[in-house]
C-alpha cells in the first residue's frame, strides 16, 4: 500500500446549530484498497461524508484530496473524486446511455471512448440503450457508480450502496468496487449497514462512534482485537430489553447487548469465571438463568456463539450508542 494518502481527513470539526456532530475527526484512505466506514446509526458516518464531497462546510479542520486541500483549492480538488451519496438519480425517461452523455457534457476531456469503458465496467453493456425506468434497483445503482467513474477519479465515495440490492446485486457490486480500488489503484470509501458485505469487500476500516473516531484497522486487526478470549452467549427470550436492564442492575459488570426484540448476547470471560466441572461457565449461566426466569423472562434458548465475524466486532465496539447524533 502506498504512504501517501488519497484522502486525508486532518482533525475535522463539524457542529449543526449547537450540536457537535464530528469531533476531531483524522484518518486516511489510500490507493489500492476498499475503505469501509463504519457506524451505528447516527455516529456521524454520512456527515463525514458530505462534509468530504463539499456538501457541508468544515467548521475546522481540513481534508486533502490527493493532496490538494478542500478548503483552498476546492475545484481543483473536487477533480479527483467521484460519489454517491444517498440514491443516484437519473432521468428515467431516458436510457443510461443518454444519461452518461449529460454527466459526459458536464466533465470536459471524457471521451466516448470512457463512457464505453465505465459501461463494460459497471456490467452493462447489453441494457445501456433501454430506459433507465425499465432498469431494476440494483442496474441503476451500476449506472449510478458508472457515472461517478466518467471522470476516472482516484477518490470513489459510496454512502450505502447496498440499500434494496438483493443478494446478486449486492455481489455485483461488491465486485465492482474491489476492481476499481485493486485494478485502477483508486481509493474506494464505503458506508454501509451490512457488516457481512463489508467483511468480504474491506480491505480496512473506519469505526466512528458519536461522532469520534473509535479504531481504524485492517478489518481482521479489528476482529481480532475486539475480542480477549471470550465467549458469548445468544439468548432468545420474551423481552430481550428488559431482560438486559434486570441483569445490569443485579449484575452490574456483565457484557450483554440487545440484539432483537427477543435476542440479547452476553460475553464472558474464562479468567473471570470460577470453573465447574467441564464447563466453565456453568456457574455464571445458572446464576444468570434462574435470575430471569424469577424476574418473568421466558428464556426460550441459550447457545455458544463460536464466530468472530465484523458484525459480532461492530457490535461489541459499538454497545454505548452512537443514536444521539444525527
Amino acid at each position: 500500500m502506498s504512504k501517501t494518502p488519497i484522502l486525508a481527513i486532518r482533525h475535522l470539526n463539524k457542529k449543526i446549530g449547537k450540536r457537535e456532530i464530528l469531533k476531531d475527526i483524522s484518518f486516511e484512505c489510500y490507493p489500492g484498497e476498499v475503505f469501509g466506514f463504519l457506524g451505528p446509526n447516527g455516529a456521524g458516518k454520512t456527515t463525514t461524508i458530505k462534509v468530504v464531497c463539499g456538501l457541508l462546510s468544515i467548521d475546522s479542520g481540513d481534508i486533502e484530496i490527493c493532496g490538494t486541500s478542500i478548503r483552498k483549492h476546492y475545484e481543483q480538488a473536487m477533480k479527483h473524486l467521484g460519489a454517491i451519496v444517498e440514491n443516484p438519480e437519473h432521468y428515467r425517461h431516458m436510457s443510461g446511455w443518454q444519461n452518461l452523455k449529460l454527466y459526459q457534457n458536464m466533465r470536459p476531456g471524457v471521451s466516448d471512448e470512457r463512457l464505453h469503458e465505465v459501461v463494460s465496467l459497471v456490467g452493462l453493456e447489453n441494457r445501456i440503450q433501454e430506459p433507465v425506468k425499465k432498469y431494476s434497483l440494483g442496474m441503476r445503482q451500476r449506472l449510478g457508480v458508472a457515472q461517478a467513474l466518467l471522470h476516472n477519479p482516484k477518490l470513489l465515495i459510496l454512502d450505502e450502496p447496498t440499500n434494496g440490492l438483493d443478494p446478486a446485486g449486492i455481489r455485483q457490486l461488491r465486485d465492482i468496487l474491489k476492481q476499481i480500488a485493486h485494478g485502477q489503484e483508486a481509493a474506494v470509501v464505503v458506508s454501509s449497514h451490512l457488516m457481512s458485505e463489508m467483511e468480504l469487500m474491506c480491505d480496512r476500516v473506519g469505526l466512528i462512534v458519536n461522532g469520534e473516531i473509535r479504531d481504524v484497522k485492517p478489518i481482521g486487526s479489528l476482529i481480532e482485537e475486539a475480542y480477549d478470549g471470550s465467549t458469548a452467549f445468544l439468548y432468545r427470550v420474551s423481552q430481550a430489553e428488559q431482560a438486559v436492564s434486570l441483569l445490569r442492575g443485579k449484575y452490574p459488570q456483565i457484557a450483554a447487548s440487545v440484539l432483537t426484540e427477543q435476542e440479547f448476547s452476553i460475553r464472558l470471560k474464562p479468567e473471570a469465571t470460577e470453573e465447574y466441572g467441564t464447563f466453565p461457565f456453568q456457574k455464571e449461566l445458572s446464576s444468570y438463568n434462574s435470575f430471569l426466569i424469577q424476574s418473568g423472562i421466558s428464556l426460550y434458548t441459550v447457545t455458544e456463539s463460536q464466530d468472530h465475524t465484523l458484525e459480532d466486532a461492530f457490535i461489541r465496539l459499538t454497545d454505548e450508542g452512537g443514536s444521539q447524533i444525527v
